[in-house]
């Protein structure tokens, strides 16, 4: 595939493999004609007519990924929706994992789990960014059982819950106002002895201090966070 298939896209960030994307000429044409707002059927019409080469998978994802940085989420929708549907691409996690964010981010989520299905059948590995996206979405929606379902979901696949996982599962939770739940969450985090980060700590000092504000201040005290 092209330079960036199949290579990991740092979750949170909105940059893949921790690289700023750098647009040629065409992906540039193809991130204005999105951005004008252009129908979805118009957008498949003008990719469809460029020849399937590894040059354009890359603009296509680069162009994806450039359309996250700046939170515009349809547009993701429309360029990656091509590359599963109609192009002679086989979509990767990358490609999934865009489509699972795009549609959390804006409350479909039945159409994030189809996305996971999708990316099931078609034989891809969900890497921890995939589990943590769900994650995110369904504590958006407000469905903590799902939420729960996936933390379930990566034990029987034998995948312990990551920093970067539990981390994406507390800020949905302080998102979704459930700061009870994060604390529980947080401490089952620390019994499976997972390995906190920078950012578990500011979560943490956020949910506590929803929680207890007296605790919130002592424990910022007293803790400091795990190094990396």
């Amino acid at each position: 595939g092209g330079a960036m298939r199949g290579r990991g896209w740092k979750y949170g960030s909105g940059f893949v493999d921790g690289v700023f994307p750098v647009l040629s000429p065409m992906a540039q044409d193809i991130l204005e004609l999105v951005q004008k707002g252009t129908d979805t059927a118009k957008v498949w019409q003008a990719l469809d007519n460029v020849p399937p080469t590894h040059a354009l998978w890359d603009d296509v994802l680069n162009v994806a990924v450039q359309l996250r940085l700046s939170r515009q989420w349809d547009p993701i929708i429309s360029v990656c929706e091509w590359i599963v549907h109609r192009s002679s691409f086989r979509p990767d996690v990358v490609c999934y994992n865009l489509l699972i964010d795009a549609y959390g981010r804006t409350r479909r989520l039945g159409k994030a789990e189809a996305m996971y299905a999708a990316l099931l059948e078609a034989r891809c590995v969900p890497t921890e960014d995939t589990y943590a996206l769900l994650l995110r979405a369904y504590c958006a929606a407000g469905s903590l059982h799902r939420a729960e379902g996936v933390i379930s979901e990566m034990r029987e696949h034998g995948i312990p819950p990551s920093a970067t996982v539990y981390n994406a599962y507390l800020d949905g939770l302080l998102k979704a106002r459930c700061a009870e739940k994060a604390v529980e969450v947080y401490q089952r985090m620390k019994r499976e002895r997972c390995r906190t980060n920078t950012e578990t700590y500011t979560l943490m000092i956020n949910v506590y201090g929803k929680v207890r504000p007296v605790t919130s201040l002592l424990w910022r005290r007293v803790s400091s966070p795990d190094s990396d």
